[in-house]
């Protein structure tokens, strides 16, 4: 029996007691339970379970100092959504089951697939997708918690561990895991923030590197070298040098950055300026804008992202453990570079 599914049915039974007519005392709720769940349970794995259900809400009370029960006997915690993660755990199991399906001695197992799925609310996922949007047209970032599920977490961990990735090493040519990032979810939110972008680089990070508020202006793109007396289109190459638009550049371009490790304020994570990415600032700009702005901090848990745009002030703080941080970052754009530029990849979704 898994973990998850042994605390899961402790709640459960917990509950079917606390709704009952009859008294319970803790010594009768941890023999009940040993029987249910056929193994002893502690005493303080049932008076855990029960301070679980108080912080969730539950209206568990003690009468007569002695028995246990609900104050509102029409409350039960199977009209509540379950823990997420014994949700990822749930999810994770499907996954599992639809991947031995394919094996003919498990076909049987595809007829019940689709029943048991947990279905999405589509409105609200569209709703938060929009608002993701205008985050980043707006304030120049958004986060994201728990982008992707326990199963693909797990199976993305698992890549990066198998092709034993370095620090800023770029992967976008290993289609396995490019397209174990690149889901449907993140495609989708890709075509809603710009349905003409494509993706530029894909780079593994091993870690965050602290550095002071500044405006990220560097993007992986390359001067094309020609020889000079090549042609291209019919025109000498010193005649049709040109440079990028960059204000168009940047405001075409953005960056997802996936984390694999939990962030927050004391451990590093991304802090930022709302509103700082219209235009390219002077350094002087940027150090008085963040002398009289307080930064909002990106604190995002493993499986979330941060989408942002370039010119957006910026600052790692250091921290004790900056080696804790793993991620993914990847850039996409939909400007077109004069031809003397090129982008480290172009990969249309």
């Amino acid at each position: 029996m898994l973990p998850g599914h042994k605390i899961l049915l402790r709640y459960k039974t917990l509950d079917k007691c606390f709704r009952s007519k009859k008294k319970w005392t803790l010594e009768m709720l941890i023999v009940h339970c040993s029987r249910i769940l056929d193994e002893n349970i502690s005493k303080r794995s049932i008076q855990s379970d029960i301070q679980f259900l108080r912080d969730n809400g539950a209206p568990v009370i003690v009468n007569d100092r002695k028995y246990y029960t609900y104050k509102d006997p029409n409350y039960s915690i199977l009209k509540n959504k379950i823990p997420q993660k014994l949700e990822d755990q749930f999810i994770e199991c499907i996954d599992f089951v639809k991947e031995i399906s394919d094996f003919p001695k498990y076909k049987h197992y595809k007829d019940t697939l689709h029943s048991i799925r947990p279905r999405k609310d589509k409105s609200k996922s569209l709703d938060y997708v929009k608002f993701c949007v205008q985050q980043l047209s707006n304030e120049g970032f958004f986060t994201s918690q728990s982008f992707i599920n326990a199963s693909e977490f797990k199976k993305i961990n698992n890549l990066v561990r198998y092709h034993k990735l370095t620090h800023k090493q770029s992967f976008i040519e290993d289609e396995t895991l490019l397209y174990s990032v690149l889901n449907t979810k993140l495609k989708n939110l890709i075509k809603k923030i710009n349905p003409r972008a494509f993706l530029v680089d894909a780079v593994y990070n091993d870690y965050q590197e602290a550095f002071d508020f500044k405006q990220e202006l560097s993007l992986p793109m390359r001067q094309r070298r020609i020889p000079q007396n090549l042609t291209l289109w019919g025109y000498p190459a010193e005649e049709k040098h040109e440079t990028p638009d960059m204000p168009k550049l940047f405001e075409e371009t953005f960056i997802i950055q996936l984390f694999l490790k939990d962030v927050n304020c004391q451990t590093g994570a991304l802090q930022v300026i709302p509103g700082s990415h219209q235009r390219e600032l002077s350094p002087l700009e940027v150090k008085l804008i963040t002398n009289n702005t307080f930064p909002s901090s990106c604190d995002v848990q493993r499986g979330g992202m941060i989408g942002y745009k370039p010119m957006l002030i910026q600052k790692v703080a250091p921290s004790e453990s900056p080696k804790n941080k793993q991620s993914i970052t990847l850039w996409f754009s939909s400007y077109r570079l004069p031809v003397h530029y090129l982008w480290n990849h172009e990969i249309y979704l």
